[in-house]
């Protein structure tokens, strides 16, 4: 059905966002996975927890009809349903998110892994779709996540900076 390479790109893709929370490299705590630290970026948590959602979403209940795993999910992680600023109170403690994203993530590989017929035949698996919008979608995100980490190192390393004036293009210098 599909190829390994684009299994492999996927795990790839899922092992970038849980390292940006493996607090052996980032530390990253309950507090500060849910705290959103620009108006316009969810919360790092949020990001995990959508992303392994919208796995599921596809896969799970879209592509073979089992909506059991979105279901209880989905009000928090569906965007447009939880405003970004209620996203932090509403996230499960880091360690309960990180498990079943993994156990998801293992759930959604085996699926892939074993191609039950109605996946196989799906048209969202036609040419690896799915598999090609799942990779971006987690690429995506993985940037997102970048820039909230980097939000939440200037709130740390100068929390009460402010700049004076907005950063101003120049024309490029010629003589270089």
């Amino acid at each position: 059905m599909s190829s390994t390479a684009l299994l492999d790109e996927l795990q790839l893709a899922q092992e970038l966002i849980m390292a940006l929370l493996d607090p052996v490299q980032e530390p990253i705590q309950d507090d500060s996975y849910r705290r959103q630290y620009h108006p316009d970026l969810s919360p790092l948590g949020w990001h995990l927890g959508h992303c392994t959602y919208t796995e599921c979403y596809w896969l799970q209940e879209v592509v073979l009809g089992d909506d059991r795993f979105t279901t209880p999910v989905a009000e928090l992680y569906t965007p447009g349903r939880t405003l970004k600023p209620e996203r932090s109170a509403k996230l499960p403690a880091l360690d309960v998110l990180i498990q079943w994203t993994h156990d998801m993530q293992s759930l959604n590989a085996e699926t892939l892994d074993i191609a039950p017929k109605a996946l196989a035949e799906h048209p969202l698996m036609q040419d690896d779709y799915l598999l090609h919008f799942l990779i971006q979608h987690y690429s995506q995100h993985y940037e997102t996540m970048l820039a909230v980490l980097t939000q939440r190192a200037l709130a740390i390393a100068t929390p009460d900076f402010q700049a004076s004036q907005p950063l101003i293009s120049s024309p490029v210098r010629q003589d270089r």
